[in-house]
């Protein structure tokens, strides 16, 4: 999945795959740059439950975009 023709979502997992209430859930997702641009950037996580409501979120990002070149790829872990 490309976003703006600037990063591709190369893949991610869940771990646990599925999660009993209380149980805390890691997510990673992997990225890759496909052209370099110092925009600003902000990556984020949102799960859901059954019914759309939002559960938990997390919106940031640990890698300063204008590091980053073409090619480049990195990974983001959300918990």
């Amino acid at each position: 999945m490309t976003f703006d023709g600037r990063w591709v979502l190369i893949g991610y997992e869940a771990r646990p795959a599925q999660a009993r209430p209380s149980e805390t859930i890691r997510v990673l997702t992997y990225w890759r740059a496909e052209r370099a641009d110092a925009s600003p950037l902000i990556m984020f996580a949102h799960l859901l439950g059954p019914d759309g409501t939002l559960i938990a979120q997390e919106d940031r990002l640990d890698v300063a975009p204008e590091t980053l070149h073409p090619g480049d790829e990195f990974y983001r872990h959300f918990v």
